[in-house]
């Protein structure tokens, strides 16, 4: 039985009976992972195609280091989450309706309903806290958006940084402490967001 290695590099050198070996391998996994994160079947379905889509042509992503299977689990997992950060987002953009009554004369200014005060409130967190991290420092600014807005995995991220997976969590769990201590310091009466 080959390696997962060995599969890989036949796989970046367009071997589709490798890429089956590894589908049938890994898929269950990725599968699950997927369902536990997002309840509906033809999304779960997308996302397993993404996974394997990016396999096949993103092969040469993976370094060997870790297991391939952990490698394809989080990039499920953050496709997932991207999914559903993407839904949130669109749940807080107003509709159709909503956007018609905004183009309107501002004569009917007065027959538009209030934003919600959650809905403000929750922006002016992000936007204080998007504040917060332009004022850190080059290394943990850049370290936070790397695993914040890339969404890359910590072994990638210390490949690209040069140091080793633990170096990388221990100044991750800084940078989130010193925006969180900046946090605190100019909202006392309130928690900060993670």
């Amino acid at each position: 039985m080959l390696t997962d290695q060995a599969l890989i590099e036949r796989v970046m050198a367009g071997d589709e009976g490798a890429f089956e070996v590894l589908r049938e391998r890994h898929g269950p996994a990725i599968r699950r992972r997927l369902s536990r994160l997002i309840s509906d079947a033809a999304t779960v379905d997308d996302l397993y195609q993404e996974v394997m889509l990016r396999l096949w042509t993103r092969a040469d992503r993976w370094h060997g280091r870790g297991a391939l299977g952990g490698w394809l689990t989080v990039m499920a997992g953050n496709l997932a989450l991207n999914h559903l950060r993407s839904l949130s987002r669109r749940r807080d953009k107003p509709s159709v309706e909503e956007r018609d009554l905004e183009q309107r004369p501002a004569l009917l200014s007065d027959a538009m309903p209030p934003e919600p005060a959650a809905a403000l409130e929750r922006r002016q967190r992000q936007q204080a806290m998007q504040a917060l991290l332009r004022e850190l420092p080059g290394p943990p600014r850049e370290l936070l958006a790397m695993v914040y807005e890339q969404e890359l995995p910590i072994a990638e991220i210390a490949d690209r940084i040069g140091v080793p997976s633990g170096t990388v969590k221990s100044r991750l769990h800084s940078a989130r402490s010193a925006l969180r201590d900046s946090w605190r310091q100019r909202h006392p009466n309130e928690e900060g967001e993670e």
